[in-house]
């Protein structure tokens, strides 16, 4: 498990298109954000990396549609 593990975080970090990998707690064990240029290109990605990726049972998408707020500012003084 933790050679798959860090398998999956090599090939990540090497993907020019995966522009977040999260280790999360709870039900799942990775968010993945990946910058595609329409749903054909993110299907492209997830047959050839997703579904392809040793250790992967399941993974679901979520596919944004709009961003109201993105910052990486952290507020020091609140």
């Amino acid at each position: 498990r933790e050679k798959t593990m860090q398998h999956f975080e090599r090939q990540m970090r090497a993907l020019p298109r995966v522009a977040l990998c999260l280790t999360v707690a709870g039900d799942i064990d990775y968010i993945v954000l990946v910058r595609s240029r329409d749903v054909a290109h993110y299907q492209d990605f997830a047959r050839h990396v997703l579904a392809t990726a040793p250790g992967i049972r399941a993974y679901t998408s979520e596919i944004v549609l709009d961003i109201p707020k993105w910052t990486t500012e952290v507020p020091v003084d609140d």
